[in-house]
């Protein structure tokens, strides 16, 4: 699902009941994405109690090999967004 489809989806389930318009909707996806976002940014991780948590992990610096030539490089150090299901949303998702 894409965020177009997510925007219709929760306007169809819940924008009736409430009087609100698919900007609405969006608007709201939006901000939760933009906040999810700049807490990552900042180092921050966002937990959501029965969903999940978002984090930042930092990768460390390792020694690669170019697939190609079998050159061996480093691979810088980085950081990566992560998300780690609840364990209520897995035993849904395993559920099915």
């Amino acid at each position: 699902m894409n965020k177009k489809k997510l925007i219709e989806s929760m306007y169809d389930e819940f924008g009736y009941d409430k009087n609100l318009t698919k900007n609405d909707m969006k608007e709201m996806i939006e901000l939760l994405f933009d906040f999810i976002k700049s807490q990552l940014v900042q180092g921050e991780p966002v937990s959501i109690v029965g969903f999940g948590k978002f984090d930042v992990r930092n990768r460390v610096e390792r020694i690669g090999r170019n697939p190609q030539t079998g050159d061996t490089l480093v691979v810088p150090a980085t950081k990566s967004p992560s998300f780690s299901p609840s364990k209520n949303l897995r035993d849904l998702v395993r559920k099915g």
